[in-house]
């Protein structure tokens, strides 16, 4: 299902509204032009007691003329930003053949520029299912979890690694994103047997 960023925001608390301005406190929060946020987070909720195999990705402000670049995937309806039409559509088809998306609800913006990554996988399979709870009910126990916090940011970012293959622990010394794309060997040698200088600056 394709459904909106912000559905969640005009329920929010106020400590809520306050600790996260910079998402509550956007136009079509204030607004909410026909009670539309209210309809598709009921129409979320119908979709989820059905019983139905599903997926709610949620679009940040759709724009024609956004560049199109990387979709970048959170959770916990914080996101704010743009999303091109196009890197949209073709990122719902990639999901309908991805298992791992199946059961969550997440946000979703493009980061212009940035190439997309090959497949989803990896970052789907670090959302939190819906079973386990919304974030405002299930933020006490992640806080619990060690490293919770470190844990989701390194989950975002790890989807602006550069390049398609997004394998920063695969990199040899020396060698960049892009050859590593591309199988190409960095300038110090293959991974495991790189040619490190015994003075560092030295050639």
């Amino acid at each position: 299902m394709c459904s909106s960023a912000a559905v969640t925001r005009p329920t929010w608390s106020e400590k809520q509204k306050s600790q996260f301005s910079g998402a509550a406190d956007i136009p079509i929060v204030r607004l909410n032009p026909g009670g539309l946020l209210d309809e598709k987070r009921a129409t979320e909720k119908l979709l989820r007691q059905s019983g139905a195999s599903y997926t709610v990705a949620r679009p940040t402000g759709l724009k024609d003329d956004w560049p199109t670049g990387r979709p970048l995937l959170s959770q916990g309806d914080v996101a704010v930003g743009r999303t091109s039409r196009q890197d949209l559509a073709n990122f719902l088809v990639r999901l309908l053949d991805e298992p791992k998306a199946t059961g969550k609800t997440f946000e979703v913006l493009t980061v212009p520029g940035y190439p997309k990554p090959l497949e989803y996988g990896e970052v789907l399979d670090r959302l939190r299912p819906d079973a386990v709870g919304p974030v405002a009910t299930a933020w006490s126990r992640v806080r619990s979890w060690f490293g919770g916090q470190q844990a989701a940011t390194y989950g975002v970012l790890q989807q602006l690694l550069p390049g398609e293959e997004q394998n920063s622990a695969g990199l040899a010394m020396g060698q960049t994103y892009e050859q590593y794309d591309k199988k190409e060997e960095g300038r110090l040698g293959p991974r495991g047997a790189e040619r490190v200088p015994e003075t560092l600056g030295s050639s």
